[in-house]
């Protein structure tokens, strides 16, 4: 996978990180394709809390609950994930 090391090194400055599944993985040659499993794993080799979770809508579920005022988030990606950029403000505004 191109750019392992350096996506692992990026990612160890968090506290907390969720990873979500490839989208379309089956798209991707396999050599070339993100093993967000072996991520997780490397990430918690080092000792980061780390977890993978299917899509937008289980990373909403997952954090929501998880997170207090006073929280930085910060979502990654390449585009509009799942609506994750609505649904995670719209949870807590109702959780609150």
């Amino acid at each position: 996978m191109f750019f392992f090391n350096e996506l692992t090194a990026s990612l160890s400055i968090a506290d907390r990180i969720v990873v979500a599944s490839v989208f379309k993985a089956e798209a991707i040659p396999e050599p070339e394709r993100l093993s967000t499993a072996t991520l997780v794993q490397e990430l918690h080799r080092k000792g980061h809390s780390a977890r993978e979770c299917k899509d937008a809508d289980a990373i909403v579920d997952s954090i929501a609950p998880e997170l207090r005022e006073g929280d930085v988030v910060a979502i990654l990606s390449n585009g509009g994930f799942g609506g994750i950029y609505e649904k995670l403000p719209a949870r807590l505004t109702k959780a609150a």
